[in-house]
């Protein structure tokens, strides 16, 4: 027996699309969710969901008008789509079930904020190993990209390596993402003593302060690194060359970029502004 896909050709043409667009948001999800190790959100996950069972009830209806000369046929092409669904978003529904569960049997009094566990990532910290750590705090961070102690702990584990320049990127992300200023101020120490270890830290360490001023303008903490900067910044102002910038009798031994900035350690942190 002959079966014609394109009896309806506006239907038929509809359910083709339709499977093609299932099929690669599919694809892109898994990549998602398992090579770049980024989840949605609950409120997404719903949509999701909802969606792919949408899109399967249309499927089955048109696969019926098409296929009802075959009955046998038809079962197996609707137990071949289940297949595909689940495979392709199977991921999305058990994550969203796992919160629920979690949320509703587990926590029932929570307060509803989604908060990362850390428990592995702790533990890698205490056995030494940074750099587990590190790829761990990194793959929560990449899952709650709004959460700054994330990106803290990761940058202090790439100081524990002695790789500072990964160190200073997660501390900077942190600085973004931080709303109070004094908290915002301590991990700026942090990012520019790292800073200070790269080459060209000195320009990249008064971007920073510079940022960090704009930001919080007004701000007791804003006042502070103004001040710092306007410190380690050697030469007259305005002039905008740094004193000693090009000659070699007055750098010491170092370069100019190292005369640019003071040692951190010789301004430390007022009590009130430590946490």
């Amino acid at each position: 027996m002959e079966i014609s896909l394109l009896e309806n050709p506006v239907r038929d043409g509809f359910a083709l699309a339709n499977i093609a667009v299932f099929l690669v948001v599919g694809v892109w999800l898994l990549h998602r969710r398992f090579a770049l190790l980024e989840e949605l959100s609950p409120r997404a996950q719903v949509v999701v969901v909802c969606w792919a069972a949408l899109t399967c009830g249309v499927e089955l209806i048109v696969l019926r008008g098409t296929l009802q000369r075959t009955p046998v046929l038809y079962i197996f092409t609707a137990i071949g789509f289940f297949v595909a669904a689940f495979a392709l978003y199977g991921h999305v529904g058990v994550s969203l079930l796992s919160k629920l569960l979690v949320d509703t049997v587990l926590h029932p009094g929570d307060d509803g904020v989604e908060r990362p566990r850390t428990g592995s990532a702790e533990a890698l910290e205490r056995l030494g190993d940074h750099g587990a750590a590190a790829r761990e705090y990194l793959a929560l961070a990449r899952i709650y990209p709004g959460d700054p102690e994330l990106w803290i702990s990761a940058g202090g584990n790439f100081v524990q390596l002695g790789q500072p320049h990964e160190a200073a990127a997660c501390f900077e992300k942190a600085i973004a993402l931080l709303r109070s200023p004094g908290e915002a101020l301590l991990v700026f120490w942090r990012c520019a003593a790292v800073l200070q270890r790269e080459a060209g830290g000195a320009a990249k360490c008064a971007a920073l302060a510079e940022g960090f001023a704009h930001r919080f303008a007004g701000s007791r903490e804003a006042e502070t690194v103004t001040a710092w900067l306007e410190k380690t910044t050697l030469g007259t102002p305005g002039s905008g060359t740094p004193k000693g910038a090009g000659d070699p009798d007055k750098e010491e031994g170092g370069t100019g970029e190292e005369m640019v900035l003071e040692r951190l350690e010789d301004h430390p942190l007022e009590d009130s502004d430590r946490i």
